[in-house]
């Protein structure tokens, strides 16, 4: 009985002391800069995609989102890009003679490869 008491004890300091490094960690100048670079990188990167986007609308392009497998597809669709806004893609998939048009949030996905006709 006393291990258990002394383990769910341990369990309950740990989660508060991460509690309170975290604290620290986010009133820390270094931490915060290193937080801010991060989010201007990320903002860099989708502000990169959404013009490859807008750049490849009407074309057939490859693109690569985890949250794909949501949809039940895979994590790499052949589509078309029908219409890029500022938050969201509009894309039609085919699959066995199936068309589907998608709506998405073009934060979630991670590449974006045009498709070269040989």
């Amino acid at each position: 009985m006393w291990p258990l008491v002394i383990v769910y004890a341990a369990l309950l300091l740990y989660t508060f002391l991460d509690d309170i490094l975290s604290l620290f960690k986010s009133k820390d100048p270094h931490y915060q800069k290193e937080q801010e670079r991060q989010q201007l990188e990320q903002k860099n990167e989708q502000s990169e995609i959404i013009q490859q986007l807008h750049a490849l609308i009407g074309q057939e392009c490859q693109l690569e989102s985890r949250q794909f497998s949501l949809l039940s597809k895979p994590n790499k669709l052949t589509a078309k890009i029908l219409n890029v806004e500022e938050d969201w893609i509009e894309f039609s998939y085919t699959k066995k003679s199936k068309t589907s048009t998608i709506l998405f949030q073009t934060k979630e996905i991670q590449s974006v490869s045009k498709i070269i006709d040989s």
